[in-house]
């Protein structure tokens, strides 16, 4: 694929992978590429995939069985976006921990490279 710019001093360039922004089979190719994502994580997680936003949901019955799911989930993910030549971009992404109230507490679990918010 090779991309060329309205701008007269545009350089065409080659594309190696990938999707130009704006293009009109983008979103159509991008939820291609992204469909078998949520087989990456089924064992410990629930993912849900809306246009280029991705929820992963985990449940677990203690704070040290969600820590270890979330980061068996996140490394997997991580393996997932290497090898489909995207990145998680951990600056976006947010975790929120729902607990009822007999099982509240102010820790949250410790993710690798995650930022956290306990509800």
């Amino acid at each position: 694929m090779v991309i060329v710019q309205k701008n007269p001093t545009a350089i065409v360039q080659k594309m190696k992978c990938g999707v130009p922004q704006g293009s009109i089979v983008g979103p159509v190719l991008f939820v291609l590429h992204i469909n078998d994502l949520p087989t990456t994580v089924k064992h410990k997680a629930r993912s849900i995939l809306f246009a280029d936003d991705t929820s992963i949901l985990i449940k677990a019955p203690k704070s040290n069985q969600l820590q270890s799911d979330l980061n068996i989930a996140f490394t997997q993910l991580n393996k997932w976006f290497e090898s489909n030549l995207l990145f998680l971009n951990f600056d976006n992404s947010h975790f929120i921990q729902f607990n009822n109230a007999s099982q509240c507490t102010s820790k949250a679990p410790t993710v690798t490279s995650y930022r956290a918010i306990v509800i």
